[in-house]
C-alpha cells in the first residue's frame, strides 16, 4: 500500500471515530451564528464562527458540506451574481470551486466560487481539470 493510501485509509478510520458524519448541525449552527452576527454588526463574532465553521467544513465530507445552509447560500448568491458561465456564456446552473484548500466556508464569490453551466462544468471535472479563475477567462 502507498503511502497515500494509508493517509486515505488513516482520514476515513479518522473521520469514523470522530463521528464526523454527525457534525453537519454544528456547521450549521455556526453558519446561523455568523449570520446573526454579521446582522448585529459583531464582527469579532463573525470571524469566531467563521474560523469554527472552517474547522469543521474541512473535517466533514464534501457530500455533506454541500448540504449545508452555508453551501446553499453560497451557491445562490454566486448564481445570481453570475447569471451566464464565465466559459461559454450559457445559462449558469452550477457553482464551481476554483480551489478547496483553506477557503471552505470562507469562499467569496468570483475569487474562489464561480458560476458555469453543466457541460463546461463536467467538462472541466470530467477532464480532472480543476481550473483558476484566471484560467478559466483565458478560455472564454
Amino acid at each position: 500500500m502507498s503511502l497515500e493510501n494509508n493517509d486515505a485509509h488513516f482520514l476515513v478510520r479518522a473521520k469514523k471515530i470522530l463521528r464526523t458524519n454527525e457534525w453537519l448541525p454544528i456547521l450549521n449552527h455556526f453558519y446561523n451564528q455568523k449570520t446573526q452576527a454579521f446582522m448585529d454588526n459583531n464582527f469579532d463574532k463573525v470571524s469566531d464562527y467563521i474560523y469554527w465553521g472552517h474547522l469543521i467544513a474541512n473535517a466533514i465530507d464534501y457530500d455533506q458540506y454541500r448540504q449545508s445552509h452555508h453551501w446553499k447560500d453560497l451557491r445562490t448568491r454566486t448564481l445570481d451574481k453570475y447569471k451566464n458561465c464565465i466559459v461559454c456564456s450559457r445559462p449558469s446552473e452550477d457553482m464551481h470551486h476554483n480551489r478547496y484548500h483553506g477557503v471552505l466556508f470562507k469562499e467569496q464569490v468570483g475569487v474562489d466560487v464561480v458560476a458555469m453551466c453543466r457541460c463546461c462544468h463536467t467538462k472541466f471535472h470530467n477532464d480532472n481539470k480543476v481550473a483558476n479563475y484566471y484560467e478559466l477567462k483565458r478560455t472564454n
